[in-house]
């Protein structure tokens, strides 16, 4: 595995004030964020977006992480080598937890975390291990082929936690870059991006001396609730009418609300 992944970066200059990493979720890569950070990218704003291991442009090659920690600081290592002035790490499901876990290790290093629809791990031990043995079984009808990875992909988006996703302009793309994506590598990653492989993060988080947001869609009923019931410390954002993929579906809102975290 090598220590730095594919990354894409897009502004920055001598003139350069602030840093904002984007960290895709499970099956995406570092192009669903693209239209977010177009809007961003100036020479005052540099905008890092990376692909996760066994995602996209970074395959798991012969050595791959041992752990969620190690595929953390792998992503932090791909980041760091492009920091210029502040850093703020937005971060989307999978790539929220990851966020978490970068800024409980480099806590100095980091000035915001805005997570949207992120977990922040299972307290209960068995729970996480049950939780590990169903992950690693998620892709094996497709590997079997018993089935295709579209239709995989069919049921996945069809699950209440992405409801209305199909109705977001940008759905079709999405599809088409998902089934881009190597199925192996994906079922791969899961034996350390799996939730059960990691600790529970919020206790961790709270502590922190850096701004904390917080977004998810009103329709995400389980994320949502994380939502409302985190800490005063954090900056919490329900947007009305989107579910989980809350960039996608909601996509001028979420730019609005990012420029106000990032330049107010």
């Amino acid at each position: 595995m090598p220590k730095v992944l594919y990354c894409r970066v897009l502004g920055g200059g001598p003139q350069c004030q602030q840093t904002v990493a984007f960290i895709h979720g499970f099956m995406g890569d570092h192009r669903d964020w693209l239209p977010i950070a177009n809007e961003l990218a100036s020479p005052q704003v540099k905008v890092v977006l990376v692909d996760l291991p066994g995602h996209g442009s970074s395959p798991l090659g012969e050595n791959p992480p041992r752990s969620f920690d190690e595929a953390s600081e792998i992503v932090w290592q791909t980041i760091a080598e492009h920091i210029q002035g502040s850093l703020t790490l937005v971060a989307y499901s999978l790539g929220g937890r990851i966020a978490c876990r970068i800024q409980a290790q480099h806590e100095s290093k980091i000035d915001r975390l805005v997570l949207e629809s992120a977990s922040f791990g299972i307290e209960d031990g068995l729970e996480r291990e049950q939780r590990y043995r169903k992950d690693q079984r998620l892709f094996s009808r497709v590997l079997e082929g018993q089935r295709t990875f579209y239709q995989f992909l069919n049921t996945w988006y069809q699950l209440p936690l992405f409801a209305a996703l199909n109705e977001s302009p940008d759905y079709s793309d999405m599809i088409v870059r998902r089934l881009e994506q190597d199925c192996g590598q994906l079922s791969a990653s899961l034996a350390f991006f799996s939730v059960g492989c990691m600790e529970y993060s919020l206790k961790l988080a709270n502590n922190w001396h850096g701004e904390l947001f917080y977004i998810a869609g009103d329709l995400d009923e389980k994320y949502s609730g994380i939502a409302k019931s985190l800490s005063s410390k954090w900056h919490v954002e329900c947007i009305p009418k989107a579910s989980h993929n809350v960039q996608a579906q909601k996509r001028p809102a979420y730019l609005t609300l990012l420029r106000n975290i990032l330049f107010s």
